[in-house]
């Protein structure tokens, strides 16, 4: 599974992050990964 995001504004990301249904896609999928790469 691959997720590409681009974000207009340091506030778009920090909103992204916290909103409630990526926090709850996260906790599902969390114990599936095996690798995390993050690039900015």
């Amino acid at each position: 599974m691959v997720l590409v995001t681009d974000f207009e504004s340091r506030e778009a990301l920090e909103a992204y992050a916290n909103h409630p249904e990526h926090l709850r896609v996260k906790n599902e999928i969390i114990d599936l990964r095996t690798d995390r790469y993050q690039v900015d």
